[in-house]
């Protein structure tokens, strides 16, 4: 289906279809959510009367104070999420390699660190808590490379709408999401173009448009805006009024459509073909690769997006699936809630009881007196009843009367302060976040008790727990679909190292094309499973192995390095001060500097060993020369042999020459290994010098190629 001109009929259409299914969302309880969801995050933020109790309490004189116990609850599960960090790893399924899973997982780890997930992820989870409802937003955007790069974001739940018959969780059992936000005509025309917001500016003008919950008006004056009410058009006057937003409705929706797959003869493994290829195209690019051709019913998503009867885009999706990922903390049959539901009753409950309390204690101290008339002396009775209560009131009163008399006020009714412990213990047992957790248990309670209160509490908060893990499982598919869709370049990807202070930034390199046509770190091809593992924050990890490794060394006399543990410290110059102290200690890596001054020092040395070895070899010839010249002497007068004492001589001169060769030898051995190394680490060098040219230019020449077919205005970009 092609995009549909601004005024043709068929645009119409799909505007007001696209209406219809907006309104039977919005209608078939997203709007009963937006209240509820507005009154939890009341409750989170400590807004928690409503002003007409609020004014009915002031106009008796009654306190309405707010103990915000959803706050620390809430916070509590928050906290817990902090301290769990996602790692998303792959496993091979067919057509694939462990190599290329451990590719994927470094590319994905880097996506994620350019996002900032984590923090994301807090915001999700606090929306899902807090309101019932969290939202990922996983997409490929263009603002910053041609090529593309993932994007996750966090969307507002109240302005996201998933499928009223959906019953899963998994977004891709849905039939469709929405997302709608308001937009003024500047921002539409930018992004959409001018002729679009003068066709909005028209439909309104003529009265036929939506005008409950369609459009916005502000009339630029004193009087303030205008808003039409359900049912209402509003034409009259419409020259005094300005529009100052429409709502813009965009939908991600299957549609059932005839999809050409490819087949391979071998594995029997489909692959869809993308949809705005023909037959023909799909014929020639199946005998080329010499696979099969089959067509078959298919999903595909199209990407709809509409204000009023105009339509923005319509167009097929360049996603396989829905880039909305939803995180619900509880789900039941299609019906997610969140924490703070459960707590909205107990809460009012527990802010009512306490301002009673103070209430009575209130009255009790001004209860009021009891006088004769006209007995007063130093004040009337009205100011008498005003400050009747005050510390050090003096009272005079005439002769001949009764003297006043305080009335005695009403005693606290019995048990009432009991009622408010006893609320706070059921936001404690509704939530499953007790004292332990909170940090709250009193001294008596030991450390092995607190402990295990707090293990009992986080098993209550599993669900929640769970539930994210699907979540991220979900997340870690679509990276997966848009990594293989959309990272199909050779390109250079950073992976940060914190915990490895000898390579703090990986550069991995991606879809590299060798000397023999291989594709090296190939993340387009093959199958795989995602694996998520949740893992404690770097700063708890190093908390706890720091705790574990003094408890080694003082309790379990383990030598433990100092520089190890001072590199699991929270000290800001940590790996600084553990390189100082293992090169204290000798054991830091050698310098340039000091392998060569290392190298200077072994050429002294060898030099002094060949000196000393000549110098041995020399006194050995001499002594077995004067030994032969002795034994010739001693056969031609007496026919004797040759002294012992020569003979030891010769022999001590031949063994030291032997261990002076020997320590030269090893010396020689050791300044090739000195060489060895350092040409090495300086070929090391070069290669990383040269391959780094080589990406430059690569990465000129790809973004180059890709300006020439920029996909970035193909579809829109909420982001």
């Amino acid at each position: 289906m092609a995009e549909a001109t601004p005024d043709s009929g068929e645009e119409k259409v799909v505007a007001r279809k696209q209406w219809a299914h907006y309104v039977r969302a919005r209608d078939n309880g997203h709007n009963d959510y937006v209240d509820l969801a507005r009154k939890c995050d009341a409750f989170y933020r400590g807004d928690q009367w409503s002003d007409a109790d609020r004014k009915k309490l002031e106009d008796e004189g009654r306190p309405a104070m707010t103990f915000n116990l959803v706050l620390s609850t809430i916070n509590t599960a928050l906290g817990e999420q902090a301290s769990r960090e996602m790692q998303v790893g792959f496993l091979p399924k067919r057509d694939s390699t462990r190599d290329g899973a451990l590719v994927l997982g470094r590319v994905a780890q880097s996506i994620m660190q350019a996002n900032d997930y984590h923090f994301i992820e807090n915001f999700v989870f606090a929306d899902g808590m807090i309101q019932d409802r969290g939202y990922f937003d996983v997409r490929v955007s263009f603002q910053e490379n041609l090529m593309g790069d993932v994007s996750i974001k966090h969307l507002d739940p109240l302005t996201v709408i998933p499928d009223p018959e959906g019953k899963e969780m998994d977004p891709s059992t849905w039939n469709e999401v929405m997302v709608t936000w308001w937009m003024s005509l500047d921002e539409l025309a930018t992004k959409y173009g001018q002729d679009k917001s003068d066709s909005l500016q028209s439909i309104v003008g003529s009265g036929d448009h939506h005008a409950y919950d369609s459009v916005r008006f502000g009339t630029g004056r004193f009087g303030g805006e205008q808003f039409l009410s359900p049912g209402s058009h509003g034409i009259e006057g419409l020259d005094d009024r300005t529009i100052r937003s429409v709502r813009v409705i965009e939908r991600q929706h299957y549609q059932w459509v005839d999809e050409y797959v490819l087949v391979d003869p071998d594995t029997g493994d489909m692959r869809e073909v993308p949809q705005q290829m023909g037959e023909d195209e799909v014929t020639r690019l199946a005998e080329t690769y010499g696979v099969q051709v089959i067509k078959r019913p298919g999903r595909k998503v199209r990407w709809t997006v509409t204000a009023d009867d105009v339509v923005l885009y319509d167009d097929w999706s360049l996603y396989r699936t829905f880039t909305v990922i939803p995180y619900f903390p509880y789900y039941r049959r299609g019906n997610p809630f969140g924490m703070v539901r459960n707590l909205l009753n107990p809460q009012e409950f527990y802010n009512k009881a306490r301002s009673q309390e103070l209430h009575i204690v209130n009255t009790t101290a001004n209860s009021g007196w009891i006088t004769e008339e006209g007995s007063l002396v130093n004040m009337t009775e009205d100011e008498l009843s005003e400050k009747g209560a005050e510390t050090g009131l003096h009272l005079v009163y005439a002769k001949n009367y009764q003297p006043p008399q305080k009335i005695q006020p009403n005693h606290v009714p019995s048990g009432l302060d009991r009622i408010s412990d006893k609320t706070g213990m059921a936001i404690q047992q509704i939530s499953g976040v007790n004292e332990g957790m909170l940090g709250q248990a009193s001294a008596e309670v030991s450390g092995v008790a607190m402990e295990r209160k707090t293990q009992r509490g986080q098993i209550q908060l599993g669900q929640p727990f769970k539930h994210l893990e699907y979540s991220r499982r979900l997340v870690g598919h679509k990276l997966l679909e848009l990594v293989q869709d959309f990272y199909t370049e050779e390109r250079t990807v950073s992976i940060l190292h914190p915990d490895n202070p000898d390579e703090r930034e990986e550069k991995l390199i991606i879809n590299q094309i060798d000397e023999t046509g291989e594709v090296l770190n190939n993340v387009t091809a093959g199958r795989y499973d995602v694996s998520i593992t949740s893992l404690p924050t770097r700063d708890n990890a190093d908390e706890d192995e720091f705790g574990q490794l003094m408890q080694l060394r003082k309790e379990g006399g383990v030598a433990i390095p100092d520089d190890a543990i001072i590199r699991r410290s929270n000290l800001t110059d940590r790996d600084e001060l553990a390189d100082r102290v293992q090169e204290m200690m000798g054991q830091a890596e050698p310098t340039d500097e000091e392998i060569e001054m290392q190298q200077k020092m072994q050429q002294l040395e060898i030099g002094k060993l060949e000196g000393e070895l000549a110098k041995l070899q020399a006194q050995a010839e001499q002594a077995s020369a004067s030994a032969e010249k002795d034994k010739a002497s001693a056969e031609k007068t007496a026919g004797g042999e040759q002294s012992p004492e020569m003979s030891l001589e010769r022999d001590r001169l031949e063994a030291e020459v032997a261990l002076k060769r020997e320590e030269l030898l090893t010396r020689l051995r050791l300044s090739d290994m000195t060489l060895s190394s350092k040409g090495q680490s300086e070929k090391l060098r070069v290669a990383s010098d040269m391959a780094r040219t080589r990406f430059q230019g690569e990465t000129q020449l790809a973004a180059a190629q890709a300006n020439r077919s920029n996909p970035a205005e193909k579809e829109p970009d909420n982001g």
